[in-house]
């Protein structure tokens, strides 16, 4: 049973290095600003030519600032929606999908962090 008292970091069982490395990722979203003040660098997106809801979506796909249990979890989940995006055309029913395969993919981590937390 997860305490309601619990930081995220302890109900994730996230240790101090993976709270710094989520911290520093926090920092590369889009309107973030960095510690200094100065926005980051954009990285390459290799989605840029796509709709705008679709790379909104893409977007919680992402897994390398989860614990590596949970990036088992949600690394087939992302190639399969990365998958989707290049052999779909954007349009409301991709976008759909996406945002179910994203409820599934959370569904999933939540079962994986419950497992855990009951052994």
């Amino acid at each position: 049973m997860i305490d309601p008292n619990q930081s995220v970091d302890e109900i994730l069982g996230l240790t101090e290095e993976e709270t710094e490395g989520l911290d520093s990722w926090l920092q590369t979203l889009p309107g973030a600003q960095a510690a200094e003040g100065a926005p980051p660098e954009p990285e390459e997106d290799p989605w840029e030519w796509r709709h705008p809801a679709t790379r909104h979506m893409l977007q919680f796909f992402t897994y390398d600032h989860l614990p590596p249990h949970l990036q088992d979890i949600s690394r087939p989940v992302c190639e399969l929606a990365q998958l989707m995006v290049e052999m779909i055309e954007d349009g409301p029913e991709l976008t759909v999908g996406l945002r179910f395969l994203l409820q599934g993919k959370d569904a999933l981590a939540r079962a994986a962090l419950l497992n855990t937390s009951t052994r």
